[in-house]
C-alpha cells in the first residue's frame, strides 16, 4: 500500500530537518567558506576592470565577473553559505536542547538521589546524633534551601544543585555566532564601501562604490590641503588631508585626517587611503604622424574629446599615478578611449615617463603626454557598515559564552546520612560537567566543612582523590 500525500511531506520534511541538523553539514559548509574566504584573499577584491585585465587578461576577467569572484563578500552565493550555516546553527541548538530539556527545564525536584548511584568519589565523616537532627544541622549550613529527597528514622538524603544555567553557555556561544553572522549580513546588504577622489581644493558629494555604481551623501568633502612626508628613500611615509564637511554652504567640521586616523561623521567612516597625481587644468598632448613625423601640439582637459585621422575620436578619460601593465609600473600616466567610427572603444595609456610607448599601437598617429601642471588629489576610502555594532555585541556574548562553557559548571550535590551500629554515617557526593579536578577541591572544602560544622572528626577524603 502506497504511502499518503500527508506522511511523505511528514517523511520529507524530517529528513530535511535531520539535515539541516547534521555536523556533516556544518563541516562541509565551514569548509566552503573557509575556501572562498581563501580564494576572496588571492583573487583582488573590487579591482577595476581595466586593471584586472591587465593581470587575467579579458577571459579571466570574464570567468571572474560571472561567478562574482572579484565581489564575492557581496556574492548571492556566499550570502546564501552564510544563511545556510545560520540554519543549521540554529536546528543544532533547538535539537540539543530537546535533548536536554529536562536538564535545563525540570523542576527544582526533579534531581533525585538515584542520579547518584554510581558515584565513584565521595568524602565522608561520623558524627552523633540522630539522622533527623544532622540533617537540620548540615541543611543550615549550606547556604541554600537543600531539597529533602527522602527521609526516615534510619536516613535522610539531601540533594541540591548550582549553576544549572550554565549549561546555556554554548547556547550563548551559538548565538554570538548567529549575532555575527547577522551583523555581517546587515553591513553586507545596507552599508557600502567605496572611494572618493578629493582634488586639493575641490570638494565631492558622491561615492563610487567597489561594487559598482556611485552613491550621493547628504554632505559635501572638501580638500583643504593635502600634504605628505617622505623617508629618506623617497618613499611615502605619512599622507595627511585637511577636510572640511559641509551641508550645503555650512561648514560643519574641519578636522585633518591620517591613513589609521579617520574621520566618522553620521555613521560614515572617512578614511585616509592615497593619493595622486593629476593635472591642475589643461593637458598638453603631442600628436605625431607616422607618414610625416610631425608633432601637433593640442591642449584638451579631462573629458575632452579630441578628433584624430581617419574619422577616429582620442577622449581623455583620467590620469592614474602609479599606472601598472601586467605588473610593471610605467609611472604616471594619462588614460584615454580611441574611438574608431566602425569599430569597438579602445583604451591607451600615455605614460609620462615614456613618450613613445605609443607607437605599439601600430595607428597612424603616435600619441603623447608632452607637459600638464601638477596637482595633488586625496584618495579617501568611505564606509559605512551599520553591522558593527551587532558584530560588538557577538563578540562580547561569545567571550560570555566562551567563559562560562569552559569555566564555569553544572554541579549537582548529594548528602547521604544513615544510622549505622558505630553512629551515624555521613557521605557527601558530587557531580559536574566540567572541571572534575577543581570540583575535587570544591568537595573536600565542602567535607571538612560539613564535619566542622556537625562537630565531627577529621573527615575522611581519601577517595576525592581517586581519578
Amino acid at each position: 500500500m502506497g504511502m499518503s500525500g500527508k506522511n511523505r511531506n511528514k517523511l520529507g520534511g524530517r529528513m530535511l530537518w535531520q539535515l539541516l541538523a547534521s555536523v556533516k553539514l556544518s563541516v562541509l559548509v565551514l569548509s566552503l567558506l573557509a575556501l572562498t574566504s581563501i580564494l576572496g584573499t588571492v583573487i583582488p577584491q573590487n579591482t577595476p576592470a581595466m586593471l584586472l585585465e591587465q593581470k587575467v587578461g579579458s577571459a579571466g576577467v570574464a570567468v571572474l565577473t560571472f561567478f562574482d569572484l572579484t565581489d564575492m563578500y557581496h556574492s548571492w552565493w556566499f550570502r546564501f553559505l552564510l544563511v545556510l550555516l545560520a540554519v543549521n546553527l540554529v536546528v543544532c541548538s533547538v535539537e540539543r536542547l530537546q535533548g536536554q530539556r529536562k536538564i535545563l527545564f525540570g523542576s527544582r525536584g526533579s534531581l533525585r538521589p538515584e542520579r547518584f548511584k554510581n558515584v565513584r568519589q565521595w568524602g565522608a565523616f561520623s558524627v552523633n546524633g540522630r539522622p533527623a537532627e544532622v540533617a537540620a544541622v548540615l541543611s543550615g549550613g549550606l547556604g541554600r534551601a537543600a531539597v529533602t529527597a527522602a527521609g526516615d528514622e534510619v536516613s535522610q538524603t539531601l540533594v541540591w544543585e548550582t549553576g544549572r544555567w550554565t549549561r546555556f553557555g554554548v547556547y550563548g556561544v551559538h548565538a554570538s555566532i548567529l549575532l555575527l553572522l547577522a551583523g555581517g549580513m546587515v553591513g553586507s546588504l545596507t552599508g557600502f564601501e567605496g572611494r572618493m577622489r578629493v582634488p586639493e581644493g575641490g570638494q565631492e558629494d558622491t561615492v563610487e562604490l567597489n561594487r559598482g555604481g556611485s552613491l550621493p551623501l547628504d554632505f559635501s568633502i572638501r580638500c583643504d590641503a593635502f600634504s605628505m612626508k617622505l623617508h629618506a628613500s623617497g618613499l611615502p611615509d605619512e599622507y595627511r588631508s585637511t577636510l572640511t564637511l559641509l551641508e550645503g554652504d555650512r561648514e560643519i567640521l574641519t578636522r585633518d585626517i591620517l591613513v589609521n586616523n579617520p574621520l566618522m561623521y553620521k555613521g560614515i567612516r572617512i578614511f585616509q587611503s592615497s593619493y595622486e597625481i593629476m593635472p591642475a587644468g589643461k593637458v598638453t598632448l603631442g600628436i605625431t604622424g607616422r607618414s610625416d613625423g610631425l608633432t601637433r601640439p593640442v591642449e584638451a582637459a579631462i573629458g575632452d574629446t579630441i578628433p584624430l585621422s581617419d574619422g577616429q575620436t582620442l577622449t581623455l578619460l583620467s590620469f592614474i599615478s602609479g599606472f601598472q601593465l601586467r605588473g610593471h609600473p610605467l609611472g604616471d600616466a594619462l588614460i584615454c578611449r580611441i574611438q574608431s567610427p566602425d569599430g569597438d572603444p579602445r583604451e591607451v595609456a600615455l605614460p609620462v615617463q615614456f613618450p613613445g610607448f605609443d607607437k605599439m599601437r601600430g595607428g597612424n598617429e603616435v600619441l603623447s603626454l608632452l607637459d600638464y601642471d601638477k596637482q595633488y588629489v586625496t584618495g579617501l576610502q568611505v564606509t559605512r557598515d551599520p553591522g558593527v555594532p551587532i558584530v560588538y555585541s557577538g563578540f562580547l556574548l561569545l567571550f560570555i559564552g566562551c567563559w562560562v562553557t569552559f569555566f564555569m559548571g553544572h554541579q549537582r550535590f548529594c548528602i547521604e546520612i544513615t544510622c549505622q551500629d558505630a553512629g551515624t554515617q555521613v557521605r557527601v557526593l558530587g557531580l559536574t560537567d566540567r572541571n572534575p579536578l577543581g570540583f575535587r577541591q570544591l568537595m573536600t572544602r565542602l567535607t571538612c566543612r560539613l564535619a566542622k560544622r556537625a562537630g565531627a572528626s577529621e573527615p575522611d577524603v581519601s577517595r576525592l582523590s581517586l581519578t
